[in-house]
């Protein structure tokens, strides 16, 4: 997870939000640990928000807002 909040590389982003995504679906959001929830939710100002990349992190932290309510 942290790979993806540090990658630079868009393409490369892109698919470590989708694997964020497929391991938060695979061990399930509640045992995702907040300062990775808080360390993802930091990078939504670096992605340019109309890109695949902002679509694909949306949708982890969806998952985990999800989880939380």
């Amino acid at each position: 997870m942290e790979a993806a909040a540090e990658e630079n590389v868009p393409f490369n982003q892109y698919w470590a939000f989708q694997a964020v995504g497929a391991a938060v679906e695979a061990i399930g959001a509640g045992r995702v640990e907040l300062a990775t929830a808080r360390r993802l939710r930091a990078c939504v100002p670096r992605v340019p928000e109309s890109s695949d990349r902002a679509r694909a992190l949306s949708a982890v932290l969806a998952r985990l807002d999800d989880d939380a309510a």
